[in-house]
């Protein structure tokens, strides 16, 4: 659960921070947003499942929405939908699922440079880095498979190869 008095002293507070809400529940919505001071509407409309990729400002925040893909175990891709809201000296992230995000991106940071930018550029840059980075490697997996699949003989229709054709798709 989220520390309701940290998260409202780290949002006052004049230092560059950033606060990684993941698994944030529809229920803590009107709170998060009350602390925000956004509307409630936007972590609904961002945080759900059919949300696209975009930036906005909205209540004097620029906010950016976009998913971040995962292979799981058995191969699938899963996506997490993550909501940014820069403020004037904090940098909020939200998921609804579980997300080491802001580790992820603390690992790529020290690589970008860009030590004159402003913190909030910095850590968007590297955001944008591990973004892709995540993407090109699930592009050359799936390309990979397709490559498998390409590789086999053309009558080959057993139920492994129909099978993967739909994974694939």
């Amino acid at each position: 659960l989220l520390d309701w008095t940290r998260f409202r002293t780290k949002l006052a507070d004049q230092d560059d921070d950033w606060i990684h809400v993941s698994g944030a529940h529809p229920a803590e919505f009107p709170r998060l947003a009350e602390g925000l001071e956004v509307p409630p509407m936007l972590l609904t409309s961002r945080l759900g499942e059919t949300s696209h990729a975009r930036i906005d400002i909205v209540a004097g925040c620029t906010t950016l929405f976009f998913w971040v893909p995962r292979l799981t175990a058995s191969g699938e891709v899963r996506r997490s939908g993550t909501l940014l809201i820069g403020r004037a000296q904090n940098l909020v992230t939200l998921t609804r699922g579980r997300s080491d995000l802001q580790r992820q991106v603390l690992e790529v940071l020290p690589a970008i440079g860009l030590a004159d930018a402003p913190w909030f550029v910095r850590v968007v840059f590297a955001l944008f880095r591990l973004l892709i980075q995540v993407h090109r490697s699930l592009v050359d997996r799936l390309e990979r498979e397709v490559q498998h699949v390409e590789a086999r003989p053309v009558p080959d229709t057993s139920p492994g190869f129909l099978e993967g054709l739909r994974a694939l798709k």
